[in-house]
């Protein structure tokens, strides 16, 4: 049987200006602590689309989201 591994990784890079808007839509991910944050630890894969959706409303584009696959047969 094949299996593979969804992973995502957020970075918050340098500009984010605290408007709260990704905390706003994914509140379970984010978070302002003088800037934004990511809270959430572990499996992000179920909050995908609230984390995609943060990213492109971000005024700033201080989010970004590398979604990668791992082959785990290798």
């Amino acid at each position: 049987m094949h299996m593979e591994k969804k992973d995502i990784t957020i970075t918050i890079k340098p500009g984010c200006v605290s408007c709260g808007c990704c905390a706003a839509i994914a509140p379970d991910i984010f978070a302002i602590k003088g800037v934004a944050c990511v809270v959430k630890e572990g499996d992000l894969t179920p909050y995908v689309s609230a984390i995609e959706s943060a990213a492109t409303m971000c005024p700033v584009g201080a989010i970004d989201v590398i979604k990668t696959t791992i082959d785990e047969n290798k």
